[in-house]
Protein backbone atom coordinates (compact mmCIF):
# COMPACT_ATOMS: atom_id res chain seq x y z
CA UNK A 1 0.00 0.00 0.00
CA UNK A 2 0.91 3.35 -0.70
CA UNK A 3 0.03 6.53 1.59
CA UNK A 4 0.22 10.13 0.13
CA UNK A 5 0.68 12.48 2.84
CA UNK A 6 -0.51 15.51 1.20
CA UNK A 7 1.06 17.47 4.20
CA UNK A 8 -0.55 21.05 3.80
CA UNK A 9 1.52 22.47 0.93
CA UNK A 10 -0.02 25.20 -1.02
CA UNK A 11 0.33 22.09 -3.95
CA UNK A 12 -1.73 20.25 -1.53
CA UNK A 13 -4.91 22.42 -0.21
CA UNK A 14 -7.96 23.75 -1.45
CA UNK A 15 -8.18 22.88 -5.74
CA UNK A 16 -4.51 21.33 -5.41
CA UNK A 17 -5.95 18.64 -3.20
CA UNK A 18 -8.51 18.06 -5.68
CA UNK A 19 -5.67 17.97 -8.43
CA UNK A 20 -3.51 15.12 -6.86
CA UNK A 21 -6.60 13.32 -5.78
CA UNK A 22 -7.46 12.66 -9.42
CA UNK A 23 -3.80 11.86 -10.12
CA UNK A 24 -4.03 9.66 -7.27
CA UNK A 25 -7.02 8.17 -8.52
CA UNK A 26 -5.58 7.61 -12.07
CA UNK A 27 -2.18 5.83 -10.32
CA UNK A 28 -5.08 3.35 -8.81
CA UNK A 29 -6.78 2.78 -11.68
CA UNK A 30 -3.82 1.88 -14.30
CA UNK A 31 -2.31 -0.24 -11.20
CA UNK A 32 -4.51 -1.66 -8.93
CA UNK A 33 -2.14 -0.84 -6.02
CA UNK A 34 -3.86 0.72 -3.22
CA UNK A 35 -3.28 4.18 -2.78
CA UNK A 36 -4.62 6.00 0.44
CA UNK A 37 -4.45 10.01 0.41
CA UNK A 38 -4.03 11.48 3.67
CA UNK A 39 -5.38 14.81 3.93
CA UNK A 40 -6.28 17.83 5.93
CA UNK A 41 -9.25 17.51 7.80
CA UNK A 42 -10.65 20.78 6.02
CA UNK A 43 -10.62 19.00 2.57
CA UNK A 44 -11.68 15.48 3.58
CA UNK A 45 -15.74 16.04 2.18
CA UNK A 46 -13.91 17.24 -0.98
CA UNK A 47 -11.37 14.50 -1.52
CA UNK A 48 -14.22 11.92 -1.24
CA UNK A 49 -15.93 13.38 -3.77
CA UNK A 50 -13.03 12.77 -6.39
CA UNK A 51 -11.53 9.63 -4.84
CA UNK A 52 -13.19 6.37 -4.83
CA UNK A 53 -10.62 4.59 -2.04
CA UNK A 54 -9.74 4.92 1.61
CA UNK A 55 -9.55 9.08 2.37
CA UNK A 56 -7.52 9.10 5.81
CA UNK A 57 -6.71 12.85 7.84
CA UNK A 58 -3.71 13.45 9.11
CA UNK A 59 -4.27 13.91 13.02
CA UNK A 60 -7.02 13.49 15.26
CA UNK A 61 -7.22 14.53 18.80
CA UNK A 62 -8.54 12.47 22.07
CA UNK A 63 -11.83 15.14 22.24
CA UNK A 64 -15.10 13.96 20.68
CA UNK A 65 -17.51 15.66 21.37
CA UNK A 66 -19.06 19.23 22.79
CA UNK A 67 -16.92 21.77 24.23
CA UNK A 68 -13.70 21.49 22.78
CA UNK A 69 -13.11 24.39 19.97
CA UNK A 70 -10.70 23.80 17.46
CA UNK A 71 -9.93 20.09 18.25
CA UNK A 72 -10.26 17.44 15.74
CA UNK A 73 -12.99 15.06 16.70
CA UNK A 74 -12.51 11.20 15.92
CA UNK A 75 -16.34 11.10 16.11
CA UNK A 76 -16.14 14.18 13.07
CA UNK A 77 -13.75 12.17 11.05
CA UNK A 78 -16.11 8.98 10.90
CA UNK A 79 -18.88 11.19 10.07
CA UNK A 80 -17.41 12.75 6.86
CA UNK A 81 -16.44 9.54 5.80
CA UNK A 82 -12.60 9.28 6.96
CA UNK A 83 -11.33 5.63 6.47
CA UNK A 84 -8.65 6.05 9.04
CA UNK A 85 -5.78 8.85 10.75
CA UNK A 86 -2.24 8.65 11.40
CA UNK A 87 -1.51 9.66 15.21
CA UNK A 88 2.31 10.84 16.52
CA UNK A 89 3.89 12.01 13.28
CA UNK A 90 7.02 13.91 14.17
CA UNK A 91 5.83 17.22 12.59
CA UNK A 92 2.37 16.61 15.17
CA UNK A 93 3.82 15.18 18.00
CA UNK A 94 1.65 13.48 20.96
CA UNK A 95 2.30 12.59 24.59
CA UNK A 96 2.89 8.99 25.07
CA UNK A 97 0.04 8.76 27.08
CA UNK A 98 -2.35 10.51 24.78
CA UNK A 99 -1.40 8.36 22.03
CA UNK A 100 -2.02 4.77 24.41
CA UNK A 101 -5.24 6.57 25.26
CA UNK A 102 -6.46 7.41 22.09
CA UNK A 103 -5.42 3.80 20.32
CA UNK A 104 -7.18 2.23 23.13
CA UNK A 105 -10.40 3.76 23.18
CA UNK A 106 -10.90 3.71 19.24
CA UNK A 107 -9.91 0.29 18.91
CA UNK A 108 -11.81 -1.23 21.43
CA UNK A 109 -15.08 0.60 20.26
CA UNK A 110 -16.00 1.96 22.87
CA UNK A 111 -17.07 4.94 20.66
CA UNK A 112 -20.00 3.22 19.50
CA UNK A 113 -21.60 3.75 22.95
CA UNK A 114 -21.62 7.63 21.09
CA UNK A 115 -22.14 6.69 17.95
CA UNK A 116 -24.25 3.23 17.36
CA UNK A 117 -26.05 3.89 14.14
CA UNK A 118 -22.12 4.20 12.39
CA UNK A 119 -20.89 0.43 14.01
CA UNK A 120 -19.63 -0.62 10.86
CA UNK A 121 -17.73 2.36 9.25
CA UNK A 122 -16.39 2.15 13.23
CA UNK A 123 -14.54 -1.42 12.37
CA UNK A 124 -13.43 -0.25 9.30
CA UNK A 125 -11.17 2.97 10.53
CA UNK A 126 -7.69 2.47 10.50
CA UNK A 127 -5.00 4.15 13.05
CA UNK A 128 -1.46 4.50 12.10
CA UNK A 129 0.89 5.49 14.61
CA UNK A 130 4.41 7.12 13.81
CA UNK A 131 7.51 6.66 15.55
CA UNK A 132 10.94 8.20 14.13
CA UNK A 133 13.63 6.00 16.07
CA UNK A 134 13.77 2.28 17.29
CA UNK A 135 13.85 3.45 20.87
CA UNK A 136 10.69 5.10 20.54
CA UNK A 137 8.77 2.46 19.03
CA UNK A 138 10.50 -0.04 21.50
CA UNK A 139 9.43 1.25 24.35
CA UNK A 140 5.32 2.18 23.43
CA UNK A 141 4.55 -0.38 21.52
CA UNK A 142 4.56 -2.81 23.92
CA UNK A 143 2.09 -0.01 26.01
CA UNK A 144 -0.14 0.06 23.24
CA UNK A 145 -2.98 -2.34 24.08
CA UNK A 146 -4.74 -2.95 21.79
CA UNK A 147 -2.59 -2.45 18.84
CA UNK A 148 -3.51 0.36 15.99
CA UNK A 149 -3.50 -0.89 12.83
CA UNK A 150 -0.44 0.04 11.43
CA UNK A 151 2.88 1.20 12.60
CA UNK A 152 5.16 3.79 10.35
CA UNK A 153 8.67 4.14 11.02
CA UNK A 154 9.94 8.05 9.78
CA UNK A 155 13.15 9.36 11.27
CA UNK A 156 12.78 12.61 11.04
CA UNK A 157 15.89 13.56 9.97
CA UNK A 158 15.11 12.37 6.71
CA UNK A 159 11.64 13.42 5.69
CA UNK A 160 11.58 15.88 2.62
CA UNK A 161 14.91 14.98 2.07
CA UNK A 162 16.59 13.54 -0.94
CA UNK A 163 18.06 10.74 1.21
CA UNK A 164 15.66 7.87 1.70
CA UNK A 165 15.09 5.58 4.83
CA UNK A 166 15.30 2.42 2.45
CA UNK A 167 19.05 4.00 1.43
CA UNK A 168 20.08 4.81 4.38
CA UNK A 169 19.22 2.93 6.71
CA UNK A 170 18.33 -0.62 5.16
CA UNK A 171 19.56 -2.84 8.34
CA UNK A 172 17.06 -0.11 10.74
CA UNK A 173 14.33 -1.31 8.85
CA UNK A 174 15.22 -4.90 8.29
CA UNK A 175 15.98 -4.32 12.78
CA UNK A 176 12.15 -2.46 12.98
CA UNK A 177 10.63 -5.46 11.19
CA UNK A 178 12.13 -7.98 13.57
CA UNK A 179 11.35 -6.12 16.01
CA UNK A 180 7.30 -5.10 15.52
CA UNK A 181 6.65 -9.12 14.77
CA UNK A 182 2.91 -8.77 14.44
CA UNK A 183 2.57 -5.24 13.49
CA UNK A 184 2.13 -4.25 9.86
CA UNK A 185 5.25 -1.78 9.43
CA UNK A 186 5.16 0.99 7.10
CA UNK A 187 8.41 2.94 6.13
CA UNK A 188 8.71 6.47 5.25
CA UNK A 189 11.53 9.65 5.02
CA UNK A 190 13.29 10.87 1.99
CA UNK A 191 11.33 7.93 -0.47
CA UNK A 192 11.15 9.15 -3.60
CA UNK A 193 12.05 6.58 -6.69
CA UNK A 194 10.98 3.08 -7.14
CA UNK A 195 14.07 1.59 -5.80
CA UNK A 196 13.38 2.92 -2.39
CA UNK A 197 9.56 1.27 -2.61
CA UNK A 198 11.16 -1.86 -3.62
CA UNK A 199 13.94 -2.13 -0.87
CA UNK A 200 11.42 -1.25 1.90
CA UNK A 201 9.34 -4.20 0.39
CA UNK A 202 11.83 -5.93 0.50
CA UNK A 203 12.85 -5.58 3.68
CA UNK A 204 9.95 -6.65 5.15
CA UNK A 205 7.63 -3.74 5.37
CA UNK A 206 4.05 -3.47 4.51
CA UNK A 207 3.94 -0.42 2.63
CA UNK A 208 5.19 3.04 2.13
CA UNK A 209 4.15 6.88 3.40
CA UNK A 210 5.49 9.19 0.80
CA UNK A 211 4.66 12.71 0.88
CA UNK A 212 6.86 15.72 -0.85
CA UNK A 213 8.00 13.80 -3.53
CA UNK A 214 4.78 13.80 -4.88
CA UNK A 215 3.06 16.69 -3.30
CA UNK A 216 5.87 19.59 -4.51
CA UNK A 217 6.55 17.39 -7.70
CA UNK A 218 6.29 19.21 -11.18
CA UNK A 219 4.40 15.77 -12.38
CA UNK A 220 2.70 14.27 -9.25
CA UNK A 221 1.21 11.82 -11.48
CA UNK A 222 3.93 10.88 -13.03
CA UNK A 223 6.06 10.45 -9.68
CA UNK A 224 2.89 8.13 -8.48
CA UNK A 225 3.12 5.99 -11.39
CA UNK A 226 7.07 5.18 -10.79
CA UNK A 227 6.10 4.29 -7.03
CA UNK A 228 2.70 2.44 -7.67
CA UNK A 229 4.39 0.10 -10.36
CA UNK A 230 6.93 -0.85 -7.21
CA UNK A 231 5.43 -2.84 -5.76
CA UNK A 232 4.91 -5.28 -8.71
CA UNK A 233 1.45 -5.27 -9.53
Amino acid sequence: MLWINFKIYKQSFGEGALKLARACQKVVDETGVKIIPVVSAFDLVRVKEVFSGEVWVQHLDFYFEGKHTGWLSPLQALALGAGGSLLNHSEHKLPPGQIRQTVAYLKRKKWVEHWEKEVDSIEKFKIMVCFGSQGQAKSWLRKLDPQPDFVAYEPAELIGGKVSVAQSQPAMIKNMVELMAGYNLVVGAGVHCAADVKKAIELGAVGVLVSSDVVKAKNPQKELLELALAFGK
